[in-house]
């Protein structure tokens, strides 16, 4: 009776040193970093929403996208598909960006008669042109869903020409 008494004492002990270290190794992983752009669709006109958009309508919109470093390029780049036209404007901008800068081209857009249009829009970073970080968000025509951002990490090679992932 004595040796299960131990038992489940020395149980009980390596129970609560495995739970304390848990703790201490939750409490020492890092969240995932923020990328250092931000990037926005929106349309210009006041009350206009995915839910009000009308087969055919004519809408402007924006494209906004900010720098949160010091960066020697930053392309913004706008695809329209499902339909959408463009009627005015540009959908490209490429420059030099300081931190925390805004950039934005602003375009007019008519809505597909059938199916659902999107607006895809990118910005990438260079420094010493080379790609360092690249978002991507859609607008979608006609439906209360905005996309999903996608981000891609800068890919570097090792000696031996394998991909290195900086975050």
């Amino acid at each position: 009776m004595r040796t299960q008494h131990i038992s489940k004492a020395m149980i009980l002990a390596v129970c609560a040193l495995t739970a304390g270290s848990s703790v201490v190794m939750a409490g020492s992983i890092s969240q995932k970093p923020m990328l250092p752009v931000q990037i926005s669709i929106t349309p210009l006109q006041p009350g206009i929403t995915q839910d009000t958009l009308q087969p055919g309508e004519v809408v402007e919109f924006t494209v906004k996208a900010t720098a949160l470093a010091d960066t020697s390029e930053m392309r913004l780049e706008t695809k329209l598909l499902g339909g959408a036209e463009l009627v005015s404007g540009m959908l490209e901008w490429a420059g030099p960006a300081g931190k925390g800068e805004e950039k934005g081209i602003i375009f007019t857009v008519r809505l597909p008669l059938k199916g659902q249009g999107r607006i895809k829009a990118t910005v990438t970073l260079l420094r010493e042109g080379k790609r360092t970080v690249k978002s991507t968000i859609q607008y979608v025509l006609g439906n209360d869903e905005l996309g999903k951002r996608k981000s891609e990490p800068q890919v570097k090679k090792d000696g031996k020409g394998r991909n290195i992932v900086e975050y």
